[in-house]
């Protein structure tokens, strides 16, 4: 029975971690000890070199951040830099003439070892407007979702097998409470 339970609660943290999706809301982006906000009415195509503004708040964990601003190639348009703890606003300058397709905004923490920080990255596509008002870059790509990925296959092999042990384990149970008279725990 322990063993049922010991399968059962190895599956169920097996499936949450495979499906686990980060949730970035366009505008925003946070990590345990920093968190970055922006408006994204205000992000027009650079007419030369344009300034766009982040709010910033970083907790004591936070040794360093870095705002960057890359394309789909993950070639780095623009970037600022803050540090822990505080609170503000700081601006990244993008150039007119440089690929927005597919840009992103993304935040990347180092964290104070000595007040228990961790390193992250999180990221969040971002759409530069035109001057008319109409979207020009394309916004980055959606995650790629296999239908048939190879080691679904061998997951599922081991879920089959899995169950096959738990019904065996079924049946040895409920012959050794059919006895009488009946063992404790039945």
């Amino acid at each position: 029975m322990k063993t049922l339970r010991s399968f059962l609660v190895g599956l169920l943290i097996t499936t949450t971690s495979l499906f686990a999706v980060s949730a970035a809301n366009a505008g925003q982006l946070s990590t345990v000890s920093a968190s970055i906000s922006w408006d994204d009415s205000t992000f027009y195509e650079p007419s030369a070199c344009t300034n766009y503004t982040f709010d910033y708040t970083a907790s004591n964990k936070v040794l360093i951040a870095d705002i960057l601003i890359s394309n789909r190639f993950n070639d780095k348009i623009g970037s600022t830099s803050f540090f822990g703890p505080n609170s503000g606003r700081v601006s990244v300058q993008v150039c007119k003439g440089t690929d927005l397709s597919g840009a992103k905004v993304v935040l990347d923490v180092k964290g104070s070892k000595v007040y228990g920080g961790t390193d992250d990255i999180v990221s969040a596509p971002i759409t530069f407007l035109s001057r008319s008002g109409k979207s020009t870059a394309t916004p980055a790509p959606a995650p790629t979702v296999y239908v048939e990925n190879p080691s679904d296959k061998n997951l599922a092999d081991l879920v089959t097998s899995l169950k096959s042990e738990v019904s065996l384990l079924k049946a040895k149970i409920k012959r050794i409470c059919s006895v009488k008279p009946k063992p404790k725990g039945c």
